[in-house]
C-alpha cells in the first residue's frame, strides 16, 4: 500500500512517532522536526512517489510537474507557499508543508483532487493521511460513523463534500488550501486559479488542445515503456490510445476491454477490436459472465469510502494482474472535460458573448439532444442569465427524497457544492461545466496500491478545455468536437467520430437478478435500514423493480449495496 500519514502538534507527533518507527521503514521517507511538532511518513513501491520540500519543511505524495516545461518534479530546495504550488505546477499530490518559523502546518491537494487527503483536527494540532484505515488505526479509539454522510451518498446530490463516514474525520477538498496552528485553528482558502481566458479561433484551439494533450500524456509516462490501457472503444479511450501511439510508436500497449458475452447491446467489443488493430496492440478481454457481483471481498481490504464499484472484486483483482508493472491508464474524465453533451446552460453563455444573431444554431443542436423544446429550453437559459446577473442564495435546497426515511431527513442540513459562491463569477454553461468536471473526479477511483492514471484528467489539459467556450464544443451533432479534430490530426479513424455508445445497464439488471438472495439479504436487513437512513417501503419497490427487469432505479441500488458492503468491511454493519 502507497500512503502518507503525518501529525502536527505533540499529541498527534507522538502517535505517528509510535505507530511507525524508523527501525521497520524499509519503504518509508521520513520526515522529522527539530521542535518535535511535525512529523511526516510517505510509504510506497516507487520511490518518485515522495516529493521533499526545502529542509525538512514537507513532504507530498504523487507526481508533480512544472507546468511551463512539463518536467517532473522531485524536490523542492527550499519551502513552497501553496498558491504556487498549486498554480505553477500540476500532476497527482496531496501532503503538508510546515513552517518552523510561526509553527504553523498547510495541507493541501491537487485542484482536482486526484490524490486523497483526510485529517483529523486535535486541540493542538491535526492528524493526517492519503488513506483513512492508516488514520482511523493509529488511534485510540474509532470515531463514530456519521450517518448523514451515508444519506448525502445515497442520494448523490452532491459528491465533493469535506464529510467522511467517520464523524471527526474530514476530507481535505480538491484544491483546498488548510492552515492550522497550535492552538487548534484552520482556515481554509481555494487556490487553484480557474482559467476565466476565453479563446475562440477554432485552429488555435485544435492546437491548443492537441499540445497540452501530448505534453501532459508524454509527462505521465515518463521513460516507462509497457502501458495497460482500459479501453472501451468509447472517442475518450480511443483518444488516450490513437495519442500513446503517436508519442511513442515503440512503447509496449496492452488494451483491456470490459464486455458481457451474453448481452448483445453492451457490445461495444466491435469498436474496441477496430482501434486495437489500427493500432497494432493486443487486446485482453474481461467477460462480465467470469465473475460475481457479491463475491467473498478479501478480509483486510477497507476503502476509504463507499463507492458504485465495490462489486465483482475478482474482475478488479484480474485488472490489477493484468496492469502488474506497467501504467495503468483510463480515458475517463473526456466526456465531463469536453463536455458530452455541452450543458444546456450553453444557450446562456452564447446569448452573453454574441446576443440573439445566430443563437439558433446551439439551440438547435441541444434541441435533439435533450429531446426538448425550443421553448423549454429558452426558460431554463432566461432564468439562468437573471441569476447571472442577480445572484442569490439558493435556499431551496432540501434534504426530502423517497429513498430516504422521513425522520432521518428532516434533521439534515443541504450539502452546498463547495465552490458555488467561486461558480457565481461565471458564466451559466462554464460553470456546471466546472461542476461536472468534479463530478468526473469523484468517479476517479484509484484500485489500491494500483494507481489509475487519467490523462485527460491532467490540470493542463482541463485548464485548456476551459478556455473553449461551452457553445463551441459541439459541431454538427458531434460532442467533445475539439477532442476528435485534435486525435484526428494524428488518427483519423472513424472509431473517434463515432456518435453511438454501448449500453451496460442489462447486464446489471441480469446480474442482480441471478443474485438476487444475496441482494435482499445484504440490503434489507442491512445497517442502513436498521439505523434509520433509508427507507424500507422505497427499498422493497425497488427491488421488485428488479425482479422484473426494471432498470429506471439501479445506480441508487447500487450506491445502497455499496454503502453496506463497505459497512461489512470495516466491520461496522
Amino acid at each position: 500500500m502507497r500512503f502518507l500519514i503525518g501529525g502536527f502538534g505533540k499529541k498527534a507527533t507522538q502517535l505517528i512517532q509510535k505507530h511507525f518507527c524508523k527501525d521497520n521503514a524499509k519503504k518509508k521517507t521520513t520526515i522529522l522536526s527539530t521542535d518535535g511538532l511535525f512529523t511526516v511518513i510517505t510509504q510506497s513501491d516507487a520511490p518518485l512517489d515522495a516529493i521533499t520540500i526545502g529542509d525538512q519543511h514537507g513532504l507530498l505524495l504523487g507526481k508533480l510537474f512544472n507546468k511551463e516545461t512539463y518536467a517532473p518534479i522531485h524536490e523542492f530546495k527550499n519551502s513552497i507557499q501553496p498558491n504556487i504550488l498549486m498554480n505553477n505546477y500540476w500532476g497527482r499530490f496531496s501532503g503538508a508543508l510546515y513552517c518552523p518559523a510561526t509553527k504553523t502546518v498547510s495541507l493541501v491537494r491537487d485542484p482536482l483532487g486526484i490524490e486523497t487527503l483526510y485529517y483529523m483536527p486535535f486541540e493542538d494540532g491535526m492528524l493526517f493521511s492519503t488513506k483513512l484505515p492508516v488514520l482511523i488505526d493509529i488511534l485510540e479509539a474509532k470515531p463514530p460513523i456519521d450517518w448523514h454522510y451515508f444519506a448525502e451518498f445515497l442520494i448523490e446530490r452532491n459528491y465533493l463534500i469535506p464529510q467522511t463516514p467517520f464523524a471527526s474525520v474530514s476530507e481535505l477538498l480538491p484544491g483546498i488550501h488548510l492552515k492550522g496552528d497550535l492552538n487548534g485553528g484552520m482556515k481554509q482558502s481555494f487556490e487553484w486559479q480557474i482559467p476565466t481566458e476565453k479563446i475562440t479561433d477554432e485552429k488555435t484551439i485544435e492546437e491548443m488542445v492537441f499540445n497540452t494533450l501530448k505534453k501532459s500524456t508524454q509527462a505521465w509516462i515518463g521513460k516507462n515503456q509497457k502501458i495497460s490501457l482500459q479501453l472501451s472503444g468509447g472517442v475518450d479511450s480511443s483518444s488516450i490510445l490513437c495519442l500513446l501511439k503517436h508519442i511513442s510508436p515503440d512503447i509496449k500497449i496492452q488494451g483491456i476491454h470490459f464486455t458481457d458475452s451474453k448481452n448483445i447491446a453492451s457490445q461495444e467489443i466491435a469498436y474496441a477490436k477496430k482501434i486495437a488493430n489500427e493500432c497494432n496492440i493486443p487486446l485482453i478481454q474481461m467477460d462480465f459472465q467470469d465473475s460475481k457481483l457479491f463475491e467473498p471481498l478479501p478480509f483486510d481490504w477497507r476503502p476509504d469510502k463507499p463507492s458504485t464499484g465495490m462489486t465483482g472484486r475478482s474482475s478488479v483483482e484480474r485488472l490489477k494482474a493484468i496492469a502488474h508493472n506497467s501504467i495503468l491508464m483510463s480515458g475517463q474524465g473526456g466526456d465531463h472535460v469536453f463536455l458530452a453533451p455541452p450543458p444546456q446552460e450553453s444557450i446562456a453563455d452564447y446569448w452573453l458573448d454574441n446576443g440573439l444573431r445566430g443563437i439558433s444554431g446551439i439551440t438547435h443542436e441541444l434541441s435533439s439532444i435533450y429531446r426538448t423544446s425550443w421553448l423549454a429550453l429558452a426558460k431554463k437559459n432566461v432564468e439562468c442569465l437573471k441569476n447571472y446577473y442577480f445572484p442569490k442564495i439558493n435556499n431551496d435546497q432540501d434534504c426530502q427524497n423517497p429513498m430516504l426515511c422521513p425522520e432521518f431527513a428532516s434533521k439534515m442540513a443541504p450539502a452546498p457544492f463547495y465552490l458555488d459562491t467561486i461558480l457565481k463569477k461565471f458564466s451559466p454553461g462554464k460553470a456546471t461545466q466546472i461542476k461536472l468536471l468534479y463530478h468526473a473526479i469523484a468517479y476517479a477511483d484509484q484500485l489500491d496500491e494500483t494507481v489509475v492514471t487519467y490523462p485527460l484528467l491532467s490540470l493542463p489539459v482541463v485548464e485548456a478545455a476551459l478556455k473553449i467556450p461551452t457553445y463551441m464544443s459541439i459541431k454538427n451533432g458531434y460532442n467533445r468536437y475539439y477532442l476528435r479534430k485534435a486525435i484526428s490530426r494524428i488518427n483519423p479513424t472513424k472509431v473517434i467520430w463515432r456518435l453511438n455508445k454501448g449500453e451496460v445497464s442489462a447486464s446489471f439488471i441480469k446480474a442482480l437478478q441471478k443474485e438476487y438472495d444475496p441482494l435482499v439479504k445484504l440490503v434489507s436487513s442491512g445497517a442502513l435500514i436498521k439505523h434509520g437512513v433509508l427507507d424500507k417501503q422505497w427499498l422493497e419497490s425497488k427491488l421488485v423493480k428488479i425482479r422484473h427487469g426494471d432498470a429506471s432505479d439501479l445506480l441508487p441500488l447500487f450506491r445502497i449495496i455499496g454503502a453496506e458492503l463497505w459497512l461489512k468491511q470495516w466491520g461496522l454493519h
